[in-house]
């Protein structure tokens, strides 16, 4: 599937920040992604990356869903989580810089089990999307295509920029 340098742990910033990210992969008119540490559980290891290193680091049978909310919703949302395509350092505001604007509405790509976990997101959008897909399935697709190997190695395409 991929190849991989130097180990990626799943404490780190970058490894938080690859399995958010990925979603966009899948879901690319998606304003944000938010998932929990919790549901990273393996470092990537040096060398080749196969079917079960994503599995034993996405080990659950989540589904990814797709909310919409509002700028002063989705900022309720996200204390404690990781995030892809936004940062909250100095500001709130969307990857690409664009300020968070409270009465604005966003899609936001979360997993079922935080919608379930957490009261906000069920208040805020009471019929979600429940887009069937796993929630490592953007992660082997974006492994895939972008071609890892020694020469190219996944490192390489890692954010290791704090977003919280």
């Amino acid at each position: 599937m991929g190849n991989c340098r130097n180990l990626i742990l799943f404490i780190a910033v970058a490894m938080g920040n690859l399995v958010t990210d990925s979603w966009f992969y899948t879901f690319p008119d998606a304003d944000v992604s938010i998932t929990n540490s919790g549901g990273i559980r393996q470092n990537i290891n040096q060398g080749s990356i196969k079917l079960l290193t994503i599995v034993g680091l996405l080990p659950f049978e989540n589904s990814i869903y797709e909310l919409n909310l509002t700028g002063s919703e989705l900022i309720d949302c996200i204390d404690n989580y990781l995030i892809g395509g936004m940062t909250t350092i100095g500001r709130y505001t969307l990857s690409d810089r664009t300020p968070i604007y409270s009465d604005s509405t966003y899609s936001v790509l979360t997993t079922d089990y935080l919608y379930s976990a957490d009261p906000d997101f069920s208040i805020y959008d009471q019929e979600p999307n429940n887009t069937s897909v796993n929630y490592r399935q953007p992660l082997i697709d974006w492994i895939k295509s972008m071609n890892t190997s020694g020469q190219n190695p996944l490192n390489i395409f890692l954010d290791n920029t704090p977003r919280r």
